[in-house]
């Protein structure tokens, strides 16, 4: 087992090992919104030792055959700038979250326009 993966020191069942896999899936895409890591910001998570160990964790999911289940490609780049602490403290400045929500608008319109 490598560091990235999870090690669980607790019996869970199948229906609780699923819920909590849906539970971090559902979370790491959630950093792909930029207010919501401003919110982290300006709530001192991301000086908290235990939450960025916990992004640290979520990293397991961006292998087989986790990765399969994320919808928002742009959370495994998130969650990489992530391991920036300047990346992290800019997440407080709304010029640089307006930066990242139009960077990410960019993004979204180009990667349908290239499937179209």
């Amino acid at each position: 087992m490598s560091n990235d993966e999870p090690n669980i020191e607790f019996e869970e069942s199948e229906f609780e090992s699923k819920l909590r896999l849906e539970s971090e899936i559902e979370f790491l895409q959630s950093l792909t919104d930029p207010r919501y890591l401003h919110y982290l910001s300006k709530e001192g998570y991301f000086l908290q030792n235990e939450f960025l160990n916990y992004l640290k964790y979520l990293r397991y999911l961006l292998k087989e055959p986790y990765i399969k289940h994320l919808r928002f490609p742009t959370s495994i780049a998130i969650l990489n700038i992530l391991e920036d602490e300047d990346f992290r403290m800019s997440m407080l400045k709304e010029s640089c979250v307006q930066a990242l929500c139009d960077q990410l608008d960019y993004h979204w319109l180009n990667f349908a326009y290239d499937r179209l």
